[in-house]
């Protein structure tokens, strides 16, 4: 068999550079290093998930990453982008997604049926005893005003929650953010007053 030195040459530094990717350590990816890591505190980060939620709160990723540097100080000093991709993997795991919210604001008190129709029945009396029926001129001194605010910045309509939850609820407190409270009146009779706007 006729083999030139040439092509030999070059199988031996071929076989040279075999060995030397073989010997050579694995090269870790963004996030492998930090997986055990995460793995320690799983069910921590999990746990708050589960907490915050229970109150209605909005749950993001910068919130969790939040809770997680404060497990996990030394862990600032890896990308932002590794931390995140691993909680991802935490969440998938746990069945958990980003969903829109189905409602938002505050809660009902417990006897809100109650206390209205103890308004509306006061309301009846009321009108009755000053004699103000809807057939009268009277009927304009009842006056329905309501307020409402419009808010300068828009609440989240994002929050992590799990899979296939048919509600998802965002809680408010309505202190939170800046708005412009806008008042809207309308007498018994039709007329509707000047709107007002407090800031």
């Amino acid at each position: 068999m006729n083999i030139s030195r040439s092509t030999i040459s070059r199988w031996i530094q071929n076989d040279i550079q075999f060995q030397t990717i073989e010997n050579t350590k694995k090269i870790n990816l963004p996030g492998q290093g930090i997986k055990s890591c995460f793995d320690e505190h799983e069910k921590e980060i999990i746990e708050y998930f589960y907490q915050l939620r229970s109150k209605k709160f909005t749950v993001n990723s910068t919130l969790l990453i939040q809770k997680i540097y404060s497990i996990k100080p030394d862990l600032k000093n890896n990308s932002y982008n590794s931390i995140r991709n691993i909680l991802y993997r935490i969440l998938k795991k746990s069945n958990i997604t980003l969903r829109k919210a189905t409602h938002s604001g505050q809660p009902l008190p417990e006897n809100s049926f109650d206390k209205i129709y103890d308004f509306i029945y006061k309301i009846i009396k009321l009108r009755k005893d000053l004699n103000i029926l809807d057939d009268t001129d009277n009927i304009n001194r009842i006056i329905n005003v309501d307020e409402t605010s419009a808010y300068l910045e828009l609440i989240p309509d994002k929050t992590y929650n799990l899979k296939g939850a048919k509600e998802v609820i965002i809680e408010t407190k309505g202190q939170e953010k800046k708005h412009v409270t806008v008042i809207l009146s309308i007498t018994g009779g039709g007329e509707k007053l000047e709107d007002k706007l407090f800031f």
